[in-house]
């Protein structure tokens, strides 16, 4: 597990002789549209089951496309990929399976953002506190 490293004064904090390793990530996140709105209007148990039902189908295009899910955020997930155009392949893969799975149920249709950030993470360490680190693919 990844700790926070300790600062010693007049000393680097980071292995590799002071140097943080760092490699290039892709994060993706995905939120369902009017989440609070739609669950207010239906009971407890068909909103949850509509939620779960939702996340097959990224799950599913997560697999496919070699990304790994980070954290469940209650109405979206958070991914990480090892480069963007896999997340972005991912993120237009995930809102064609959405709209074809609305069409396919002609009720309660679920609306779904997707947003894509890139960047540099720490090698080996979680991209946020508290989550596992992801596994590479």
């Amino acid at each position: 597990m990844w700790r926070t490293p300790r600062v010693v004064p007049g000393r680097a904090p980071w292995p590799l002789g002071g140097r943080l390793a760092t490699e290039s990530v892709a994060v993706l996140f995905t939120d369902i549209v009017g989440s609070t709105e739609l669950a207010s209007n239906l009971a407890p148990d068909v909103a949850d089951e509509l939620r779960r039902g939702h996340f097959s189908v990224p799950r599913q295009t997560i697999a496919e496309v070699g990304g790994t899910e980070v954290k469940n955020l209650g109405d979206g997930l958070m991914m990480v990929f090892p480069v963007a155009s896999a997340a972005l392949r991912c993120a237009v893969l995930m809102q064609q399976g959405v709209s074809l799975d609305n069409r396919r149920r002609q009720q309660e249709l679920i609306g779904l953002r997707v947003g894509l950030s890139g960047g540099e993470s720490p090698s080996r360490t979680p991209i946020t506190a508290g989550i596992p680190s992801w596994k590479r693919p």
